[in-house]
């Protein structure tokens, strides 16, 4: 499960989640510096440039930084997707019109001639 991004403690308790929020899911700005180092650095390095910026209170940890790592690049990859256009509904134009729990879409089942005859 991907946990939302927000504000303060507050926004977290009023939108009824469970545990403590991350680091990097209320603090702004630590997230931007983040951002910022995750392109050309490994998540240790990332972790210890946030503990000497920011210090230990407030530095997220190199597992901390991995996870939020894994949420981007889940994020992006939902954004990218986008289902055919022209599936229909009902077999019509070789698509079942079915889609996966993903929103991916279903291939329809096709059977040999063979197969319909019972052979």
């Amino acid at each position: 499960m991907i946990r939302p991004h927000v504000d303060s403690l507050a926004a977290w308790r009023a939108l009824h989640l469970t545990g403590r929020p991350a680091k990097l899911s209320i603090d702004a700005e630590v997230r931007a510096y983040v951002d910022e180092l995750l392109a050309a650095n490994t998540f240790q390095q990332v972790a210890d440039a946030c503990l000497a910026r920011f210090g230990a209170e407030r530095a997220p940890g190199k597992s901390a930084v991995h996870r939020y790592f894994r949420a981007v690049q889940a994020a992006a990859a939902q954004e990218s997707f986008k289902p055919p256009q022209n599936a229909r509904a009902g077999g019509q134009s070789g698509r079942s019109g079915r889609v996966s729990a993903s929103g991916r879409p279903i291939p329809p089942i096709t059977l040999r001639s063979k197969e319909l005859k019972g052979v």
